[in-house]
């Protein structure tokens, strides 16, 4: 989607809103659904880059931070809970 120059910045921001949308819509049914963190993380990402407003663009990376860390998180335990088996 980034490196897509034949979309506008307008459309780029809307892939990623309803992209966004899509992974809430995942961790709605399962909260611990980490490829969708991880999608929604990477998306949160690019409509930070598209943001004008600083402040708005640190939320967007906050929130983002906040994705990966759990599911990083959430990697680690089911690792190790396979580890035990």
């Amino acid at each position: 989607m980034r490196k897509d120059f034949r979309l506008t910045p307008p459309q780029k921001t809307d892939y990623a809103l309803k992209g966004i949308a899509a992974e809430d819509k995942a961790l709605a049914l399962n909260p611990n659904y980490v490829d969708a963190m991880i999608v929604k993380n990477i998306l949160l990402r690019h409509q930070a880059n598209a943001e004008k407003d600083p402040g708005k663009q640190k939320a967007l990376i906050s929130q983002a931070d906040e994705i990966r860390t759990r599911a990083i998180a959430l990697q680690k335990g089911s690792k190790a809970a396979a580890a035990t088996k």
